[in-house]
């Protein structure tokens, strides 16, 4: 999905740039995150099989969840176009505001998927799956709000003292690892029962 926020899912956005950049500027780098990021009962029978019409309709809702989170064609043109400069947000000027609204827009989206994701209906055969993408939007969504907390105080520390922005890096590296866990996982199971594959939104 679509943290292509490929989110998410869509295309996966906001990422730190490495130490040494984003130090000189005093500033974080945003774009590449945005861009890049806009799980059941063991298989046991691997063989392929007619999808009952519980595991149909709850992969029409999940589907249905994804897109929602992803990014609008407009977000992911405006994400592009942070990217494509090499912005740096710094302490003022129109980038800064732009990236900060985008993500406040994803923080909110992000939450509200995992929500509607833990409330899905439970299915054996599809538990591992909503688990995994309830987690990542969770995940997604605090790494978000991490981003917004450095956009306002690049020395913000966490409850543990710890830099937030030293950590960002990792963080979009595990939530990458995540995001294609679950898709390698999404692709078993709708071929395992004969779902068409996942559709972006735009």
């Amino acid at each position: 999905m679509t943290i292509t926020f490929s989110v998410l899912a869509s295309r996966p956005m906001i990422a730190a740039d490495a130490e040494n950049q984003s130090d000189r500027h005093n500033g974080v780098r945003i774009g590449s995150l945005i861009n890049r990021f806009v799980p059941g009962r063991p298989f046991g029978n691997r063989g392929k099989g007619r999808a009952t019409a519980d595991v149909k309709n709850w992969f029409d809702r999940y589907d249905h969840i994804r897109r929602r989170a992803q990014m609008s064609a407009a977000e992911r043109a405006e994400s592009d176009r942070l990217q494509d400069k090499g912005v740096f947000v710094l302490l003022s000027g129109s980038d800064k505001e732009s990236g900060r609204t985008l993500l406040k827009k994803m923080v909110a989206r992000y939450r509200q998927a995992a929500q509607q994701m833990e409330s899905l209906p439970r299915i054996a055969e599809t538990e591992k799956l909503r688990h995994g993408y309830t987690r990542y939007f969770r995940s997604a969504g605090r790494l978000f709000q991490d981003y917004l907390i450095v956009y306002s105080n690049v020395f913000a520390k966490d409850d543990s003292g710890e830099s937030i922005r030293k950590k960002l890096k990792s963080r979009k590296a595990a939530l990458e690892f995540l995001d294609a866990s679950n898709k390698a996982l999404d692709e078993r199971l709708r071929a395992r029962f004969r779902i068409a594959a996942y559709r972006d939104s735009a």
